[in-house]
């Protein structure tokens, strides 16, 4: 099955552009789009007349000017080819994927915590020569 879709909105406005099993087109007919794709804080300005693909799986928040209008294009993943099975396995790669990353960010923010928290115990418990006042 395939889609064409037309959007925007007259006014400035902000959403999340996401996709599943199979990826979109997106074309700006009119406007500007800023886009800050897969939880990157960097972000791409889009203008009128350009186009690009949001890929399968993938997440986008995006800001649209006023006045901006955008033409989307999605073909299911069914068309491309892809089984039942295929799809399954892709979802379960897909999840897998974004289980690693969390591990890996979890990992770093526990590996700085544990690392400040033994700073802050040399240095809570280091005797300076100082005696409390009684």
């Amino acid at each position: 099955m395939e889609e064409v879709v037309i959007w925007g909105w007259p006014l400035q406005t902000a959403g999340m552009i996401t996709t599943g099993m199979s990826s979109r087109t997106l074309t700006i007919l009119s406007g500007r789009v800023t886009e800050w794709s897969d939880g990157q804080v960097s972000y791409l300005i889009r203008k009128a007349n350009t186009s690009w693909i949001q890929p399968e799986w993938g997440a986008s928040v995006v800001q649209l000017d006023p006045n901006t209008w955008i033409l989307e294009y999605q073909r299911s993943s069914i068309v491309d080819g892809k089984g039942l099975f295929s799809a399954a396995l892709e979802l379960l790669k897909h999840r897998i994927s974004r289980n690693i990353d969390k591990m890996k960010k979890n990992f770093w923010l526990f590996a700085v915590s544990f690392e400040d928290n033994r700073s802050y115990n040399w240095f809570a418990t280091t005797n300076y020569g100082s005696k409390t006042p009684t």
